[in-house]
């Protein structure tokens, strides 16, 4: 088994299931409706096994995490990726319109060279 699958498979579930969150608005991702959601467990999983770095910001609104962890892509390039996993969660009188999500997250991958 390979070392990263969790990794992979955890961007991949997240940009699988991601969408416009807002008609309105720019905001993509995927939601989240409680902190004990799956994919929640499944990015803590990654801080864990791939020593991720946890930044948070708070906000009037809520909080935005955004987790960084690196692994390597054994199937194609062999080369380093870097999954960047933002977490954004809303308070609770400013989540109109997120159909009972308390927050979403997306994903970003940027291979090194």
């Amino acid at each position: 088994m390979s070392v990263y699958k969790e990794l992979f498979r955890t961007a991949e579930q997240i940009e699988r299931k991601s969408f416009r969150i807002y008609p309105d608005a720019c905001d993509y991702g995927m939601p989240v409706k409680s902190n004990d959601d799956e994919i929640i467990k499944d990015i803590k999983s990654c801080i864990h096994f791939f020593d991720g770095k946890v930044k948070t910001d708070n906000y009037s609104t809520g909080a935005t995490q955004i987790i960084t962890c690196v692994g390597i892509d054994e199937w194609n390039t062999k080369k380093e990726v870097t999954f960047t996993f933002t977490y954004v969660f809303v308070k609770e009188k400013y989540r109109k319109g997120m159909n009972g999500a308390i927050g979403y997250v997306y994903v970003e991958r940027s291979n090194k060279n």
